[in-house]
């Protein structure tokens, strides 16, 4: 952004009188030596009076809603922090690699590490304009970055964009499919802004490859992949409104891309990233202005939406981020980013099926939805919020899935973390709240059968809904006989729906899914082990044919994982964990 747009947009800081409202004073204005000088004119990136104090290297400081980029580095900062502590404790055995057992993760090593170029372990914190000097160097290389990427020829670049969008879901896409393929085919140079951002092109290409091989990591995925992550390295402070959103669904798609490779710590710092876009840009507080007419909320990164189209747009990728975090921090059993603290200012209506026309299914937007993810969660039938199309489902269960894995953990603590009774009241909630979902979700069967777009929305869906069962149940399984019941039904639930030849031919799953396939074995896996127990008490000799039922069932999950590991690293390592356990229990 120019230094005329940055002097416009603060205009909006200042009183009618022209003076900056009480409070949006940068810092170094509000100190006294500044105050009896000259008020802050709350100019951006650097007000005018720190600009004639030659402080020429920061940007200025603000204490209010909007967040500066230093700030928003800091948080990284913290993040990364955090993935390198992580990291030190993978080198000594200590990592939390999501794993199959009931309870906790597997403490397996993580497999990879911050492997490509720029990787930015590094960063300083103390290190001083730290802010100004990555903007610097982003902004010099940004426009060599163009020039030094190579696109595929077009012939080829629409194979992988084909192979790309036929899997995008999968990997959090939330952009509209046709609208993004047009205009990524478009005849003009990379980087023009009727074109996707090359960050989001490069990602395409890349993740299009891969599904179109057999095998390992080859050397022109490890090019593609250098290419995808310097392009969105050097979009970082782009500001045009189309690559902000773009940036948001690059991370998406990288974080997916790793956590479906085992590459946990690359995966956190992407969805961190998108956590933070997701934050910095207000994607969780759209307003009502007149009508059909929605504007961000204050001091927001973004103008408002041009069209209806554009604000369907915004929401999907909120809650794309949204439910990325709410599914891997549980997986992970730590918080993906712990800035990401927005479920209590969500005021956007729950995602929506659209049209053609990237219109809401079924009538306008409604935007009476404050607090919309605690009222839910609270067990609010208000119709406002009520949210029962198929995006909607899936983001709802993701939420259940975080909550449920968190209740569950404080539920098995040695310390029994927080009020029983809360506890137990909360407990009930979430069940209520899940089943509800479930009498609400489409049967499978005629979805598999139709092979219409949303069918891996939905076997996804009914995956999770069934994993959060489990969760909630499995602290008491081992004393409640209804609990453990609870637990298995879901498991054979979680089985029986895969087990499906269309289901198959897919390809590719949700990378989620090398979590809950495993969970559902290590239930039967539980099971088994007490039913071989009963038998050893009563001293009978031959497997009864409950037990052989049980084996049954973990044997075709454990086929069914086999079906996806040829492209995904992190199904085939969570695969040979299910083949140990099961041998195990066969010795």
């Amino acid at each position: 952004m120019s230094r005329h747009n940055y002097r416009h947009a603060s205009t909006s800081r200042q009183s009618d009188q022209g003076h900056l409202l009480r409070g949006q004073a940068c810092t170094n204005c509000r100190s006294a030596v500044h105050l009896y000088i000259q008020r802050c004119d709350g100019d951006r990136p650097i007000c005018g009076q720190c600009t004639r104090a030659t402080r020429l290297g920061d940007p200025c400081e603000y204490i209010d809603p909007t967040r500066t980029r230093t700030q928003i580095l800091e948080d990284t900062i913290a993040d990364l922090n955090a993935r390198i502590e992580e990291l030190e404790r993978s080198e000594s055995g200590q990592s939390s690699a999501p794993g199959i057992v009931l309870h906790q993760p597997y403490d397996d090593p993580i497999g990879s590490t911050s492997s490509y170029p720029g990787s930015p372990g590094h960063l300083q914190p103390s290190a001083p304009s730290i802010s100004s000097r990555i903007s610097s160097s982003i902004q010099q290389r940004a426009g060599s970055l163009e020039s030094q990427l190579e696109e595929p020829p077009q012939q080829e670049r629409q194979a992988l964009l084909d192979s790309f969008l036929s899997h995008a879901s999968q990997f959090g896409f939330f952009l509209d499919r046709q609208r993004f393929r047009q205009s990524a085919m478009l005849p003009l140079p990379l980087g023009d802004h009727s074109r996707p951002s090359p960050s989001l092109l490069a990602t395409a290409y890349l993740i299009g490859h891969t599904l179109s091989q057999q095998g390992g990591f080859s050397q022109l995925e490890s090019s593609l992949l250098t290419d995808a992550l310097r392009a969105t390295a050097t979009m970082a402070f782009d500001t045009h409104p189309h690559h902000v959103i773009h940036r948001t669904q690059v991370e998406i798609l990288l974080s997916n891309y790793f956590f479906r490779n085992a590459r946990f710590l690359e995966a956190r710092h992407h969805a961190s990233n998108a956590c933070s876009l997701a934050a910095a840009c207000s994607l969780h507080r759209l307003e009502i202005v007149s009508g059909n007419v929605a504007v961000e909320a204050p001091q927001t990164q973004l103008p408002p939406p041009s069209d209806e189209s554009e604000i369907v747009e915004r929401i999907a990728a909120f809650w794309a981020v949204y439910a990325l975090h709410n599914l891997w921090s549980a997986s992970l059993s730590t918080p993906i980013s712990l800035s990401f603290d927005v479920t209590s200012q969500i005021n956007i209506p729950w995602p929506s099926e659209v049209d053609r026309e990237r219109r809401p299914v079924g009538g306008e937007l409604d935007f009476a939805s404050n607090d919309i993810v605690r009222r839910y969660l609270a067990g609010d039938q208000d119709q406002s919020i009520a949210g029962s199309g198929l995006p909607a489902l899936f983001t709802k269960t993701s939420v259940l899935f975080e909550r449920a894995t968190n209740l569950s953990a404080r539920f098995t603590s040695a310390d029994q973390i927080g009020d029983a009774e809360a506890m137990s009241r909360e407990l009930d909630t979430l069940t209520i709240l899940v089943e509800s979902i479930r009498s609400q979700l489409p049967s499978l069967t005629p979805i598999l059968d139709s092979n219409f777009p949303s069918m891996r929305l939905a076997v996804v869906t009914h995956a999770l809904v069934d994993a959060t069962v489990i969760k909630l149940n499995a602290p008491f399984s081992q004393q409640d006989q209804a609990a453990l019941q609870r637990c298995i039904s879901a498991a054979q639930r979680i089985i029986n729906s895969a087990d499906n030849p269309l289901l198959l031919q897919l390809g590719v799953v949700n990378p989620i899914m090398a979590v809950v396939w495993p969970m559902a074995c290590q239930v039967i896996m539980h099971e088994i082990v007490r039913l071989q127990v009963n038998r050893a008490v009563w001293t009978q000799g031959h497997p009864s044919d409950e037990e052989l039922q049980r084996r049954s069932e973990v044997e075709v999950c454990i086929q069914i994982m086999g079906a996806f590991t040829a492209q995904s690293s992190f199904m085939d390592t969570q695969l040979s964990k299910v083949q140990l356990a099961y041998a195990n229990i066969n010795t």
